[in-house]
């Protein structure tokens, strides 16, 4: 059925603002294989392009590897191939990473991409974006990034990260629309920097 728990909690996070993102719900858990089996191609790709923008920024930001920041952008392919192929209980933005940066890692020259732009923001957030694909993106990369901050700092944070990162999920609160008319340079980044850096008050 596809109103999964994963589309529940989307529904439920639709009302709330940054930064007191659902208060009495919490972060949506990063999503696991199974629960993404009745979504539409279209929706699944949302994801993976969450999770890829997240993963080019990340590497561009922190280790300023540009030629490997964009093989990641690059590879929307393996991204989604490694979300069908894993099991159920998998971790979808772990098991995407781990392949991706295995491909990168090992100099593979196969697709390359860059970062989407402040241009972009129609095509993920305005309002012909259907709102599941929209909430899937942002989802897609509050998974990555909370991977990455929980391996680096202590969990709290991480969670932290996680919850605020959300919040762009829905188009209704103060932080959206003020991102939607003054969208960040690349697309993702004032998504990713300003939950990191909020919860590292």
């Amino acid at each position: 059925m596809k109103l999964s728990r994963i589309t529940a909690a989307i529904a439920v996070s639709l009302s709330v603002a940054l930064p007191a993102i659902a208060e009495d719900e919490g972060a949506i858990p990063p999503a696991r294989a199974g629960e993404m089996a009745d979504f539409s191609k279209a929706e699944k790709m949302a994801y993976v392009a969450g999770v890829i923008q997240a993963l080019a920024y990340l590497t561009a930001t922190t280790s300023e590897d540009y030629n490997k920041a964009a093989c990641i952008a690059g590879q929307e392919k393996l991204a989604y191939r490694t979300l069908s192929d894993a099991s159920p209980d998998d971790l979808v933005a772990l098991e995407i990473e781990l392949a991706i940066m295995e491909t990168c890692d090992a100099g593979s020259s196969n697709g390359t991409g860059t970062l989407l732009g402040a241009g972009d923001v129609d095509e993920w957030f305005g309002s012909s974006t259907p709102q599941l694909e929209r909430a899937l993106f942002v989802y897609g990369l509050s998974d990555t990034v909370f991977f990455r901050v929980f391996s680096r700092v202590e969990d709290s944070v991480a969670e932290c990260v996680h919850e605020l990162s959300q919040v762009a999920m829905s188009p209704d609160n103060d932080f959206s629309r003020q991102f939607e008319s003054e969208p960040s340079e690349p697309l993702v980044a004032d998504l990713i920097d300003r939950p990191v850096g909020a919860c590292l008050e």
